[in-house]
C-alpha cells in the first residue's frame, strides 16, 4: 500500500469517529452579559472537546473566554474575526485562541460548517512551578507578537494530521475512565508540538496576552449596560464614561478588543437579540424591531439583511421549531 493509499485510509477511518456523533448548534451558544462563554471543566482533566455546527443562524457579535481553544475546521468554511484580525479559514485549517481574546466564526451564506473544538485549561498542560518546557506547548496561545497569526493552515501540517488528532481525542473523550485524561493530554501534546514547531521566530510568540483581558475588564461595565438597556440609546461620551476612558482612548481600545467600532457592535448586538425574540416570542416583527432599539420596522429591516443576509421574516421562517423555550 502506498503512503498516500494509507493516509487515505486513516482519514476515512478517523472521519468515523465522527460519525453518529451529536453537533451542538451554534443557535443553542449561550454567553453572559459581557459576552463571555463560560463552561465547566472536569476536575481531573481541565478540558472538553465540543462538536459545534455554525450552519445556519449564528449569533454575530464576538465573545470571549478565560481558557484556550483549538478550534479544528472539520467541514466547510468560514471566516474568522479576532480582534481586530480577520481570516479565511477552510476544512482541515486548526485556530488557535487564547484567554480573552474576542471572537466570531462565521459560515459563508449559510452554507454547511462544522467545527471540534477543544476547550482546555492551560494548567492541562503547564501547572505553575511545573517544568518550564511545558509551557513552550502553550506559547502560540497565550503570547503574541510581530507576525503572529491565530490561523494555521492545513498545508502548514502533516497530512492529515489534525483530522487524526482530534478524532483521537474525540475517542477519548467518549470512552472515559481512569486514563482517558492521560489519553487526552498525551493526544494533544503531539498536535501541538507540530503546531509548535511553526512559530519559531521568537518574535512572534514574545509578549504576553495579559494586557487584552485587562482591557476586557475595562470593558465590562459597559457590556453590562449594553445587555440591561437593549433598546436604548448609547452616546461615545457615555461609554467612555462607563468604561472610564476618554472617548479617543475609548474608540480605540473597543475597535482593538472587539474588533468592530461600537456603534457597528451595538446594531451587531441588538439584531442576536432580535434573533432571539423572532425565535422565542410571537410578537410581531415591528415590535420586536422597537424593543431592541431600532427606529422602524424599514430601518430594522434594512440592517438585519446587511448583517444576517435574509429579512427577519426569512430568518424566523427558516428557524421556526429550531429552537425550544
Amino acid at each position: 500500500m502506498s503512503v498516500d493509499t494509507a493516509g487515505n485510509a486513516q482519514d476515512r477511518e478517523s472521519r468515523k469517529a465522527f460519525e453518529g456523533a451529536t453537533w451542538m448548534p451554534s443557535i443553542n451558544m449561550r454567553y453572559t452579559a459581557q459576552g463571555e462563554y463560560l463552561l465547566d471543566f472536569p476536575k481531573e482533566c481541565p478540558a472538553r472537546l465540543i462538536l459545534y455546527d455554525f450552519s445556519g443562524r449564528k449569533s454575530i457579535t464576538p465573545s470571549y473566554h478565560d481558557y484556550c481553544e483549538l478550534i479544528y475546521i472539520h467541514e466547510g468554511r468560514g471566516s474568522f474575526l479576532i480582534s481586530d484580525l480577520t481570516y479565511e479559514v477552510n476544512e482541515g485549517d486548526l485556530i488557535l485562541v487564547g484567554s480573552g481574546e474576542f471572537h466570531l466564526l462565521s459560515n459563508v451564506k449559510f452554507g454547511r460548517l462544522r467545527v471540534a473544538s477543544l476547550h482546555f485549561q492551560p494548567t492541562l498542560l503547564h501547572a505553575t512551578g511545573g517544568p518550564e518546557i511545558d509551557l513552550e506547548y502553550l506559547r502560540p496561545f497565550m503570547y503574541r507578537g510581530p507576525g503572529y497569526k491565530h490561523h494555521v493552515s492545513a498545508r502548514s501540517l502533516p497530512p492529515g494530521l489534525a483530522l487524526r488528532s482530534m478524532s483521537e481525542l474525540w475517542r477519548w473523550f467518549q470512552v472515559g475512565g481512569p486514563l482517558y485524561p492521560l489519553g487526552v493530554r498525551t493526544r494533544l501534546l503531539d498536535l501541538l508540538l507540530e503546531v509548535r514547531l511553526l512559530y519559531r521566530d521568537p518574535k512572534q510568540i514574545q509578549k504576553p496576552l495579559g494586557p487584552v483581558t485587562t482591557g476586557i475588564r475595562r470593558l465590562e461595565p459597559l457590556f453590562r449596560w449594553i445587555r440591561a438597556n437593549p433598546g436604548q440609546s448609547l452616546s461615545l461620551a457615555h461609554a467612555g464614561r462607563l468604561a472610564h476612558m476618554s472617548p479617543g482612548h475609548f474608540c480605540r481600545s473597543f475597535k482593538k478588543t472587539t474588533g468592530y467600532t461600537l456603534t457597528e457592535y451595538l446594531l451587531r448586538r441588538r439584531v442576536d437579540m432580535a434573533c432571539d425574540m423572532l425565535l422565542r416570542s410571537s410578537k410581531s416583527v415591528t415590535e420586536i424591531a422597537l424593543d431592541t432599539g431600532f427606529s422602524s420596522h424599514s430601518y430594522f429591516t434594512r440592517i438585519f439583511r446587511r448583517t444576517r443576509g435574509e429579512t427577519p421574516n426569512e430568518f424566523r421562517k427558516r428557524h421556526n421549531g429550531a429552537i425550544a423555550d
